[in-house]
């Protein structure tokens, strides 16, 4: 299978159920299911119902970015189709390490419905940079507003705060300035060229990928400097898109009975949890997003109910929406899974009979 995302969904659900068992086991310990189950039942049902309709919301957003911009290619693509896509970049982003496979598995997908590559990696391009834009701004915001208790505190959850927004911002900066600006273009390619030359043995394959990537970038300024007011809708719909996904905090909070702190409280204090991890190195920051949710929502509730605060919130922002966009996938997509792997047998079948 020549796909290395999809050749490694097996290792990668493996590495998330350990994951998942540590977290339950040390973050959660002294949880039990029938203390879970038991907030569950007490929950406002109404409440996790407009959770999950935001969820959807959330993916449907982005789909709609996506069906935008393919019209400007001139592709006539339905919202389901572009919806299909998005699922699976979400199902990919959280299987894989720092979301890495999200997009990725979108253009191998997107290529496969005769969408050119380069024009689908320069769509998520455009997106990525509208989504960093967003989910950093909003990150800023609820460190500012939440800086009291957060100077006041202290640990290792305090330092994967300090290290998530410093991260992002530097990762933001360098996705603006690579795609505006030719002088930081060169450097990042002069300084690129030398480390090829002092470590990879493959130069010339390397050096050709570096250039393709750089040349991504550059059509991305071309695209937005041409679409500026595409660029607006686009980046509002992405506002509309994240705030969706971090409103499902505020409706869980309400669904447990809570009224104290406002939506925007509960939305930049999620927009801040949200960054703080999002560049873990791990399957969907499974174990350290939990724990910085925990830190975080003790703002919002008692001691006492925090743990099921955050495996609900957990559940109903990640898990629930990973499950379904894994089944849509399979379900959507699963045929070119088959399909590659019939090749590579036929292949591999026909070197045999050589």
């Amino acid at each position: 299978m020549k796909n290395k995302f999809v050749k490694n969904i097996p290792q990668n659900i493996a590495i998330m159920l350990i994951l998942i068992a540590f977290t339950f086991k040390y973050l959660f310990n002294g949880l039990s299911k029938k203390e879970f189950i038991n907030a569950i039942k007490i929950s406002d049902s109404k409440f996790l119902f407009w959770g999950i309709i935001l969820s959807f919301l959330y993916i449907f957003f982005e789909g709609y970015n996506t069906k935008k911009i393919l019209k400007l290619y001139g592709y006539d693509v339905s919202i389901i189709k572009t919806a299909m896509y998005s699922f699976t970049g979400f199902f990919f982003s959280g299987l894989t390490p720092s979301a890495t496979g999200g997009q990725p598995m979108q253009v191998f997908v997107m290529s496969k419905d005769g969408i050119k590559v380069s024009h689908s990696s320069l769509i998520l391009m455009v997106e990525l940079c509208c989504f960093q834009i967003v989910t950093i701004f909003l990150a800023i915001l609820g460190f500012l507003y939440n800086k009291k208790y957060i100077f006041s505190s202290k640990g290792v959850d305090v330092w994967i705060i300090y290290t998530g927004i410093i991260s992002n911002f530097i990762i933001f900066l360098f996705i603006f300035f690579i795609i505006f600006s030719k002088r930081f273009v060169n450097i990042i390619k002069k300084a690129s060229f030398a480390l090829v030359d002092r470590f990879f043995k493959d130069k010339v394959k390397t050096k050709a990928k570096i250039t393709k990537s750089l040349e991504e970038y550059r059509l991305s300024s071309l695209f937005i400097k041409k679409n500026k007011l595409m660029m607006l809708r686009v980046l509002f719909v992405e506002i509309l898109q994240i705030c969706s996904l971090y409103s499902i905090s505020y409706f869980v909070y309400k669904a447990l009975g809570y009224n104290k702190s406002s939506f925007i409280d509960v939305l930049l204090l999620q927009s801040l949890a949200f960054v703080s991890v999002s560049s873990i190195p791990l399957p969907g920051a499974i174990g350290v997003s939990e724990k910085i949710s925990k830190f975080l929502f003790l703002l919002l509730y008692d001691k006492s109910i925090v743990n099921e605060a955050t495996i609900l919130t957990r559940a109903m922002n990640f898990y629930i929406l990973f499950i379904i966009s894994a089944v849509i996938f399979f379900v959507s997509f699963g045929h070119y899974i088959i399909t590659s792997k019939n090749k590579v047998g036929a292949e591999n079948g026909k070197n045999k009979n050589i």
